[in-house]
């Protein structure tokens, strides 16, 4: 698939368009371990943490829907109606729901993994 087209071209060295693929690869690197952040804190947080149904959890929610909904018009209308759920001053009260989330998860475990390790160290006015 392209995934597949894409891992041998990010692996690929040299060449006229070396910068560009070496941005480009790092982006979708980057997506992929953003996509595998929120899966494993929709489970932690939001599951095993008991935050299910809070702002920041139905915000992962929507942003998972939506990765894996391909059709715009859906995709339009998961959007509205997640934005019509949203409340005057939710922003506020999600920014803080991320920041103690991100505060506990990189004091759990998950804090030394490989996929948390480098965001936690970048959460330093966290602790």
């Amino acid at each position: 698939g392209t995934a597949h087209l894409c891992q041998g071209w990010c692996s690929s060295s040299g060449g006229a368009d070396a910068a560009g693929r070496k941005q480009a690869c790092g982006r979708v690197s980057s997506r992929k371990d953003f996509v595998a952040r929120r899966a494993v804190l929709l489970t932690w947080w939001c599951g095993e943490q008991g935050h299910a149904g809070s702002l920041k959890c139905k915000q992962m929610e929507f942003g998972s829907r939506i990765e894996a909904t391909r059709a715009g018009a859906e995709r339009k209308r998961l959007a509205l109606e997640f934005k019509a759920g949203q409340e005057e001053g939710s922003e506020e009260t999600i920014e803080a729901e991320q920041k103690q989330m991100m505060r506990a998860v990189c004091t759990s475990s998950h804090g030394k993994s490989d996929l948390f390790r480098s965001l936690c160290k970048n959460h330093v006015e966290l602790r």
